[in-house]
């Protein structure tokens, strides 16, 4: 991958650079998404300055870093939440960002005590707690995008909704996630019970 990279910067030089990877921290979309941020940026597309930008990244971040030292012994989790963290706080969110995070929940779910305990009635209640939340998105954005009923701040009302859908999700995850110490010596003392057990 390193390879590549230097390969096309070779070619294309600042441009590439800036198209690949710089153009995220100022990037500024104004068509309505499932971002808390997009009315914002709406109203303020042709003012904004690059400051705000940097500043809307200062709550992911904040929270990333939070969770990376928090969850570094639970490497699967770890990733799951913070690629979830990432979309939520996102200042762009489409739905194909969604993938990133949900990829990752057939090795999250199992490390779950509402699965362990065989509470999978509230599992499938959180799922389909999330998932109303984005229906009741993609439903008012559709009749605001293609019968133009409803206004642009139903829409960003349906993020907000979705937002604090996604918050509450994330609080759930937290209080069941019953997931792996991955640390070396975790590692060790378990490999080490292993053999205790075998003899």
């Amino acid at each position: 991958q390193m390879c590549i990279r230097d390969r096309f910067y070779q070619i294309y030089g600042d441009e590439f650079l800036h198209e690949s990877f710089l153009y995220h921290f100022y990037r500024k979309d104004h068509r309505h998404n499932f971002s808390i941020y997009f009315y914002l940026i709406l109203f303020n597309y042709n003012n904004m300055s690059t400051l705000y930008s940097l500043l809307a990244f200062l709550p992911q971040v904040s929270i990333l870093l939070t969770c990376t030292f928090k969850y570094y012994k639970d490497l699967v989790f770890c990733i799951f939440f913070n690629t979830f963290i990432f979309v939520v706080y996102n200042k762009v969110i489409t739905a194909q960002y969604f993938i990133w995070f949900l990829a990752y929940l057939p090795l999250v779910i199992p490390q779950n005590s509402l699965y362990i305990k065989g509470r999978y009635f509230y599992l499938i209640l959180l799922c389909v707690f999330w998932l109303a939340g984005v229906i009741q998105w993609l439903i008012t954005a559709g009749l605001f995008e293609y019968k133009n009923m409803g206004a642009i701040y139903h829409v960003w009302f349906c993020s907000a909704v979705f937002f604090l859908d996604n918050f509450i999700t994330s609080i759930v995850l937290i209080l069941t996630n019953k997931g792996r110490d991955l640390s070396q010596e975790n590692i060790v003392e378990i490999s080490k019970q292993k053999k205790s057990k075998k003899e």
